[in-house]
């Protein structure tokens, strides 16, 4: 073996000891699983269903890779637990007002919130329009009178206006545009949730105020209670009266909050000059903040509950200690860019700012290690041989780890360090390129998530006999780097150390 090789192996086996882009692993011994089979319900707007994700369906985009089933998946085929039931009812483009309302009731009393008003799902949507969440997640269980042992919930970015800020912040290139004038001097946005910082302060706190006389980001026009509902409150209030109808005695209740959409502009590459995905460098700033605020809060108010809530803070899981996974940071992004329909040819734009199917993974498997955590039966106790003893002096107790608990999937996350293992074929016409020791082979893999554009591959051996006809190899090896094109494609380099060829 050549030494450029060693040197590229020793690089990916250096990265892979540091535990560069890994989670961190639950601490200690696994939680036994439960002594019964656990029930599982999911609800929530966009963020909860999995648009974005693999799999994602239908008017309201649910899929099975979102965060909560997938923290299911994970303990069922990791730690040995039986789940079930499990009943999925989260729909994209919801709020907190549609869980005991339906969107028929909502539109009919001319419900808004900060003048955005309710949608009409389409006549063959799996939610109708005369069906509120909690009455969608009744009729998924088995039996009248079903508790839940785990409910994961995923609402409010919609209550305060977020979204619709968001898509007033893109800066779309006209067709007069060149490029290096466009990233320079993007256009930029003046969404109306920003004009103060005291407005958006006063959402977020009409949100999750206990005040009773307020509603739901406190709309002009709050729907009064109706038959077989109960008051807009705050959102606090409605989860605990979630709680309290839907939860098993000693169950967990999981709030999921939202993550920084684009990375901290302090944190972009030089080349990037004032732009990512469309987004200007100030306004990014911005919803940097408000991504902050919003988890700040939300985190405090739900921590602050106590009993069996529970809060996932999906801005630390993405900003992962500064190596940033969202958008334009140098790390695997986990949000899906805003073009990303053109792309996977769904043609659905509202992908665009939401999680990938590894930004769900990881929130899930933070998810997953919480409710073991909570739910887990305590392992064994190591059996020990007396041995009469002085007792040593007295010492401080060691500091509590603050960093949450998670359950890794094997499934493969694709962070810089990480094993590679694909069945690949060369994207030609972009040929291999053969150097001195080592051919670098651009190409297109299987399994590797779609915001990777291409695999580039080094493999020590020049004269590795590929051609067109003989391009369809496997390939072994580890992730080296993450590198982006200026125009924001992405590609992953592999170091190879073996590879053979697919007849």
């Amino acid at each position: 073996m050549n030494v450029r090789r060693l040197v590229a192996i020793g690089l990916g086996a250096a990265l892979v000891a540091a535990g560069v882009g890994q989670a961190a692993p639950l601490t200690g011994a696994a939680a036994l699983p439960p002594p019964r089979s656990v029930a599982w319900l999911d609800i929530g707007d966009s963020y909860g269903a999995g648009e974005g994700a693999t799999g994602a369906s239908g008017h309201c985009q649910r899929s099975t890779n979102a965060a909560g089933p997938k923290a299911a998946s994970i303990l069922r085929s990791e730690r040995g637990w039986t789940i079930g039931p499990q009943a999925f009812a989260a729909c994209t483009g919801y709020l907190a007002a549609d869980v005991y309302n339906s969107r028929e009731s909502l539109i009919a009393a001319g419900f808004t919130s900060y003048g955005i008003a309710p949608k009409p799902a389409p006549a063959d949507s799996e939610l109708p329009n005369n069906v509120d969440l909690f009455s969608w997640a009744i009729g998924q269980s088995p039996q009248p009178g079903q508790r839940f042992d785990v409910i994961t919930v995923s609402l409010g970015g919609n209550d305060i206006g977020f979204a619709d800020a968001v898509e007033d912040c893109i800066d779309l290139p006209t067709r007069g545009d060149t490029w290096e004038g466009w990233i320079s001097s993007p256009t930029g946005c003046t969404p109306s949730m920003f004009q103060s910082d005291d407005d958006l302060t006063d959402r977020i706190g009409d949100l999750l105020d206990d005040n009773p006389n307020d509603g739901f980001a406190a709309p002009a026009n709050a729907v009064p209670a109706m038959a077989g509902t109960v008051p807009l409150g705050s959102l606090t209030q409605l989860y605990r009266d979630i709680a309290d109808r839907l939860l098993a005695p000693d169950g967990v209740f999981v709030v999921m909050g939202y993550p920084r959409l684009i990375t901290p502009t302090e944190d972009w590459g030089a080349w990037r000059g004032n732009q990512c995905n469309m987004v200007s460098k100030s306004d990014a700033a911005k919803l940097g903040e408000v991504a902050e605020t919003f988890d700040a809060q939300l985190g405090a108010a739900i921590r602050s509950m106590g009993g069996p809530f529970r809060y996932v803070s999906r801005l630390e899981v993405f900003d992962d200690g500064g190596n940033y996974h969202s958008l334009c940071g140098r790390g695997v992004e986990w949000i899906n860019t805003p073009l990303v329909f053109l792309r996977d040819g769904s043609g659905r734009k509202e992908r665009g700012f939401h999680p990938n199917d590894l930004g769900y993974l990881a929130t899930a498997e933070h998810v997953a290690g919480l409710v073991e955590a909570e739910l887990g039966a305590a392992p064994p106790a190591p059996v020990t041989t007396q041995v009469q003893a002085t007792a040593p002096p007295a010492t401080a107790a060691p500091p509590v780890a603050t960093t949450p608990p998670t359950v890794r999937s094997p499934e493969a996350h694709f962070d810089i360090g990480d094993d590679f293992n694909a069945a690949c074929v060369i994207a030609w016409p972009t040929a291999p390129a053969r150097g001195i020791d080592s051919i670098q082979m651009r190409m297109s893999c299987s399994g590797v998530p779609s915001q990777f554009l291409f695999v580039d591959v080094v493999y020590g051996d020049p004269d590795l006999d590929v051609t067109p006809s003989r391009s369809r190899l496997m390939v072994h090896g580890v992730i080296a780097d993450i590198v982006r094109s200026e125009f924001g494609f992405t590609t992953l380099v592999v170091l190879a150390d073996a590879v053979e060829f697919i007849d």
